[in-house]
């Protein structure tokens, strides 16, 4: 976000007052807001228009992290959060990088990636060695966790996190690693990394905590990943399919995810069998009852807009009417009536 940090805590803080009962956005703003599966009572929590995305909602989707990021020349990130309503507004950790904010599932800490300016060969240049940090949400107990590791995520259990260690963003290689967050002297590498940028990795845990799922570039193609926890170090990946931002359903038995070209909306069998064809659609995120698949259509008009889904294909509602080249993040409530979004406009 390339305003200066007092600019956008003022902003935010006056924001939950001004926020408008209706949910849609015009050019050139950003906001966050809450719809029914129905695609009735759409309510606007935030609107800013000099944020560009949240980074994280926290587990029990009151509050948001986002990235400040000051213009050049400066180099410096700051990492804040907030209300889902612009009130509350705290600054947790600054730093000349800081991105992938990953919030703990018992709420209890935050992982970030960051970095150090000094490292770099030459000004402005991205680090070869990044490292993740730890930081509680009211801003105490900011530690370094693990050097040279990027792209956090937490088990469900919230007692270990996975990541790329040892990441070169020059050959754009790692290795797909674990650690217990009480323990990091005993690392598990699960498989190398190859052909992935910085900012597109992620990694996402089965609900029983035993796989990591992740989508890795080769060549044209992105290719869908499973590592198992309990298999011999740099031995434990598999490649599942061909396809892209895998989605775990709640019970671990079904993943969703997409296919570039034609952006095909697939659900398969966690071995990667018995494909079902949804929708056109990229995104998708299960419901917390496993009901519901949400995700973006990306429409032959290019109009993108925030449909749901069953899972078998059935009952597809379009819960959003933004203008069409609307950036979307999407998160579902406690329950599984209701969605959260963040939706930012680019100006005209």
């Amino acid at each position: 976000m390339r305003v200066a940090a007092s600019i956008v805590v003022a902003l935010l803080v006056g924001a939950g007052a001004r926020a408008a009962s209706g949910a849609r956005s015009n050019p050139g703003t950003f906001g966050i807001f809450e719809v029914r599966i129905d695609g009735t009572a759409p309510k606007a929590l935030l609107r800013n228009a000099r944020v560009e995305s949240v980074a994280e909602m926290s587990p029990d989707r009151t509050r948001i992290l986002f990235i400040e990021r000051a213009a050049p020349p400066a180099q410096e990130s700051r990492l804040y959060t907030a209300a889902v309503d612009g009130r509350g507004v705290r600054l947790l950790a600054t730093d000349s990088f800081i991105g992938a904010p990953a919030w703990s599932p018992d709420g209890q800490r935050i992982a970030f990636e960051g970095e150090d300016p000094a490292r770099c060969r030459r000004p402005l240049a991205r680090c070869a060695r990044g490292e993740i940090r730890l930081v509680r949400p009211d801003g105490t107990g900011l530690t370094m966790w693990v050097p040279r590791g990027i792209a956090p995520s937490w088990s469900p259990d919230s007692q270990r996190i996975a990541f790329a260690g040892h990441y070169n963003p020059y050959h754009r290689r790692g290795v797909v690693s674990v650690a217990s967050v009480g323990d990091t002297s005993r690392i598990r590498e699960l498989s190398s990394l190859q052909h992935q940028s910085w900012p597109d990795w992620k990694l996402r845990w089965s609900p029983r905590g035993d796989l990591v799922m992740y989508a890795a570039e080769k060549g044209p193609r992105s290719l869908v990943r499973v590592a198992r926890l309990n298999a011999p170090p740099q031995r434990g990946a598999r490649t599942l399919l061909s396809g892209d931002g895998p989605s775990w359903s709640p019970n671990g038995r079904r993943i969703a995810y997409w296919t570039r070209g034609q952006t095909g909306l697939y659900v398969v069998t966690r071995d990667g069998r018995n494909r079902r064809l949804l929708a056109r659609g990229i995104d998708p995120i299960w419901s917390p009852d496993g009901r519901w698949i949400a995700f973006v259509e990306d429409s032959p008009r290019r109009c993108f807009q925030i449909y749901v889904i069953r899972p078998n294909g059935r009952d597809q509602r379009v819960l959003t009417n933004e203008p069409c080249d609307t950036h979307f993040e999407i998160y579902w409530a406690r329950g599984s009536e209701r969605l959260i979004y963040a939706a930012s406009v680019p100006p005209s």
